[in-house]
């Protein structure tokens, strides 16, 4: 999508169900329009969250469950297959499109919009400085909204996004390599920013 316009940060502070507690989220408005109301920012984050909650569980649960009954290169075959195929039944169901994407990604079909490059290196930036990488919320020109929220590398995950000769065996990075000839996804160590959430809430609402 082509955006002409300024791109514009704004925070807003939403209040928690806890009345003791609030939560800061950040807006990015691509259009010059007024922000949806607080109310209808907080049903888009609680909504994205719930959803890539679920997301993580469905795929690392198979995973994991894949890797116990043949170990890494089943895991790798599982991946390859279903990943896709589990993320496009789960926008289905929520009526949503969700996406992982990364400036180091696996498949080249996940690889950032010029918006998600932006939100990428936010949270890169967010990270770095000791900040906290709460969701963001995107207005896009379209009507559509965008919920954003980072992905950290997780332990287990190394076996496949680590280091060649460390973490990830020759062999089975070459398996990786006959899956996606053009991977980038590895150097990660647990803990890094292994890429983002980006969930698309079609013009309409939920």
């Amino acid at each position: 999508m082509r955006i002409n316009l300024i791109l514009i940060i704004a925070v807003v502070l939403l209040l928690a169900c806890n009345d003791n507690e609030s939560t800061k989220e950040t807006v990015v408005t691509l259009i010059e329009k007024p922000l949806l109301t607080a109310e209808t920012n907080k049903k888009h984050i609680e909504k994205g969250k719930e959803i890539a909650q679920k997301a993580f569980i469905v795929l690392s649960g198979n995973v994991k469950q894949a890797m116990a009954n043949g170990g890494i290169e089943n895991a790798l075959t599982y991946c390859n297959i279903n990943a896709g195929g589990l993320m496009d039944s789960l926008s289905n169901y929520y009526r949503v499109t969700i996406k992982r994407t990364s400036r180091k990604t696996r498949n080249q079909t996940n690889n950032p919009t010029t918006e998600e490059k932006v939100v990428l290196d936010k949270y890169l930036e967010m990270k770095n400085k000791g900040k906290e990488m709460s969701p963001i919320i995107s207005f896009l020109a379209n009507g559509d909204t965008v919920f954003y929220a980072p992905i950290i590398m997780q332990p287990l995950c190394v076996s496949c996004h680590g280091t060649v000769g460390e973490n990830i065996s020759k062999e089975n990075y070459a398996i990786i390599k006959n899956y996606y000839t053009t991977d980038k996804a590895i150097d990660f160590k647990a803990g890094d920013l292994r890429g983002i959430w980006s969930i698309t809430f079609n013009k309409g609402g939920f």
